[in-house]
C-alpha cells in the first residue's frame, strides 16, 4: 500500500513559511532542524502544527501546516500580512 506523501508550507511559530512532507498524518512536530539528523530537535524549538484549509492571498482555499495553538483566522491573518 503507497503512502501518500504531501507538501505543505507552514503558518507561524519557527518553522513559519518553510515547506514540509507530511505521510498521511495530520498533525505534526516540528523545529527549524527538523532536516538535520546529526542532533536532536530541543523542545523549546519544536512546535506542533495541523494541516488546515486557509483563504490563501491568491483568494482560494489551500491546505496548510497551521501552529496548532493558533485558531484558523488568526493563521488566515499572519498568512494574508505576509505577502
Amino acid at each position: 500500500m503507497a503512502t501518500r506523501e504531501r507538501t505543505y508550507r507552514c503558518v507561524g511559530g519557527p518553522c513559519d513559511d518553510m515547506l514540509h512532507t507530511v505521510c498521511e498524518e495530520r498533525r505534526v512536530r516540528l523545529s527549524p532542524q527538523h532536516d538535520v539528523a546529526a542532533r536532536p530537535p530541543r523542545d523549546e524549538e519544536s512546535a506542533e502544527y495541523d494541516v488546515r484549509r486557509l483563504l490563501a492571498p491568491d483568494g482560494r482555499w489551500h491546505e496548510f501546516l497551521v501552529l496548532s495553538t493558533w485558531t484558523s483566522m488568526q493563521a488566515t491573518v499572519w498568512l494574508n500580512r505576509r505577502q
